[in-house]
């Protein structure tokens, strides 16, 4: 679909709006857009209008802006104006490009402004070459904004003296620490938690992906404050299950016993901010779920389960559907500067070999994820494909890659239906939570 003008794209991205909400302006502001972005002055007052509403934690709606800001609505074109708009967005999978399109429009537009300012300069006699030259740096610097170029590169003193600044404001207590920790050392001994890091969990079904994610999501939560759990697979009757039977007995017929594994259970949890969304099936969604969570509860990670599952834009192989969704996450990470979990299922093609441990060539579009994720992780449990195994509730947690770290293999302690996952050394009853 061809996504036109730049003034196509505006009327689009408003459009996008009025049809998703808040979900939508979150969107497009972490993609880089802002009210001067639109080139059409009726339509920078929308956009100055909706974000209005969504900065007082009010959803954008026509009825409600024609309302309360009448004479802007009337300048605009009035309320058929703003009910047409909706009309203009094909797609609200197309939201990124929309948006980028009038990132690109700006740009041009900037670098036409400069490129005029420097003619006009050069018309004039009385400027010298060298003054001629400052006028046109000037203006090619003020072209370049957004466009992630630099007016003076930094030095190697320069970035690691801010590092290091940053560093010593941690230790001496007078900043927060943004390089968390999983809390079980099988992972922590390879795995940085950083600030801006995409990390990739995969595995075959019933590995216990989703409950090595929970167990890190709660960990974070319980040390370094809120984390988020999107879940793609399970609702909200199947999460309260999952939690529930990982540290009592849910089929009991005993009430008693029933309620005293309950009154146990959520002493654990409380106070824990661990929340979860079940709702979010897109990419598209999940990433504004994120967002939200962050802006509203600054989130310090976030887990993805799992990205299969989700629904993705365009009808694409799936190779490409996970490359482009991996390269989405990974942004996103960066651009909220926390780490996200991705958990990712695996081929069949590890268990036509004799070692069934997975390889990074088992997940499709393996080279894209591999270049965007910070670590991938596999997990692995023996005792799946040879029940005479010694030691049932061994886990292996496999980095096959890491970009910050060593790879290795890290023993972990799980059994399915009971108990979360811990290191060996933890003295934990079998059904006791993460901690």
């Amino acid at each position: 679909m061809s996504i036109g003008s730049s003034e196509h794209s505006e009327r689009a991205v408003l459009g996008a709006v009025f049809i998703a909400g808040s979900d939508a302006v979150h969107e497009a502001v972490g993609l880089g857009i802002t009210a001067e972005h639109f080139s059409i002055p009726s339509h920078r007052k929308v956009w100055e209008l909706v974000s209005a509403e969504v900065d007082s934690g009010r959803p954008p709606e026509v009825g409600f802006i024609a309302e309360r800001y009448p004479r802007d609505v009337k300048s605009c074109g009035g309320l058929s104006f703003l009910t047409s708009l909706s009309s203009s967005c094909g797609s609200l999978a197309l939201l990124p490009q929309y948006v980028e399109n009038i990132l690109e429009a700006n740009r041009r537009a900037r670098m036409v402004l400069a490129a005029k300012e420097v003619l006009q300069a050069a018309a004039d006699d009385e400027h010298r070459a060298d003054h001629l030259q400052v006028i046109m740096e000037n203006a090619l610097n003020e072209s370049s904004k957004d466009m992630g170029i630099q007016e003076k590169p930094e030095s190697v003193e320069d970035i690691i003296r801010e590092w290091s600044n940053k560093r010593a404001m941690v230790l001496s207590g007078e900043s927060k620490d943004t390089e968390l920790k999983w809390d079980l050392f099988a992972l922590d001994r390879f795995v940085l938690a950083g600030p801006g890091h995409l990390i990739v969990i995969g595995g075959r079904p019933k590995m216990g992906k989703t409950q090595l994610a929970v167990s890190l999501m709660a960990n974070i939560a319980r040390k370094s404050g809120p984390a988020l759990f999107c879940s793609a697979e399970m609702g909200k009757e199947a999460l309260a299950r999952r939690i529930l039977s990982s540290t009592m007995d849910i089929r009991t017929r005993d009430s008693t016993k029933f309620a005293l594994g309950f009154e146990e259970t959520i002493k654990g949890w409380q106070g824990v901010p661990l929340m979860f969304d079940y709702k979010a099936r897109t990419v598209r969604k999940v990433c504004a779920s994120i967002r939200q969570a962050k802006r509203k509860f600054d989130i310090g990670a976030a887990a993805v389960d799992y990205l299969q599952l989700l629904e993705m834009d365009g009808a694409r192989s799936e190779e490409e559907e996970i490359g482009r969704a991996s390269k989405t996450f990974k942004g996103l990470a960066e651009e909220l500067e926390i780490p996200i979990l991705l958990l990712v299922q695996v081929n069949r093609k590890c268990e036509d070999r004799t070692d069934k441990r997975p390889l990074m060539s088992d997940i499709r579009g393996s080279g894209r994820v591999e270049q965007d994720a910070d670590a991938v992780v596999f997990v692995y449990r023996e005792v799946y494909y040879n029940e005479r195994f010694p030691r049932p509730s061994q886990v292996e947690l496999i980095v096959r890659a890491n970009r910050h770290g060593p790879t290795g293999t890290g023993m972990s302690f799980w059994s399915p239906g009971s108990g979360w996952f811990k290191d060996p050394t933890h003295q934990w009853g079998e059904g006791s939570p993460p901690r």
